[in-house]
């Protein structure tokens, strides 16, 4: 029996109750320990914006679980997050090979006294304060500070001194 230690990113929705939360988490832990495996940490990595939208929500509540055990693990809490609805979306990754339980086992109590010592993680959902103020920038559609059509402040269309109007000037017809 070959055990392997992986990390699994969560995401819930960001309205979710915590009793729900800790509701969902407590089933995940309970997956591990069934199958004798380790859960060496779990981080909340609290509300965060998404990439893209998914169901309607553009924020969602991520939480880090890094854990060891046998392959049937990933399977089984796999299984179940795609049968939670409240899931957004997961994902997990292989990060060791091969780890033995004791190292696991003693990880886990490394990382237990560092999050007792670890502040509570804030809200970054909404931006603090932008270093450019709440004036308006005359972004332009892009989100960029100047138009397509402009240079260092300056219109190209104005100063196109250098290049001729129409590049077939001076070539008429020839009879």
């Amino acid at each position: 029996m070959r055990i392997r230690r992986y990390e699994m990113v969560i995401i819930l929705p960001p309205d979710l109750e915590e009793s729900k939360e800790k509701e969902i988490l407590d089933r995940l832990d309970g997956i591990i320990a069934k199958s004798e495996g380790v859960l060496i940490r779990r981080d909340d990595w609290g509300v965060r914006k998404l990439a893209y939208e998914i169901n309607r929500f553009t924020k969602g509540h991520y939480y880090l679980m890094d854990f060891a055990g046998v392959t049937e693990i990933v399977s089984e809490l796999e299984r179940n997050l795609k049968i939670i609805e409240q899931v957004l979306r997961f994902l997990t990754i292989k990060k060791e090979e091969k780890i033995d339980l004791e190292t696991a086992r003693k990880e886990q109590a490394i990382a237990k006294e560092e999050a007792e010592k670890r502040p509570p993680v804030p809200d970054v959902s909404e931006p603090e304060d932008s270093p450019l103020g709440d004036e308006d920038h005359d972004l332009d559609d892009d989100g960029y500070g100047i138009a397509d059509d402009e240079v260092d402040g300056v219109d190209q269309d104005e100063n196109n001194d250098s290049l001729p109007e129409n590049d077939l000037e001076g070539e008429g017809d020839r009879d």
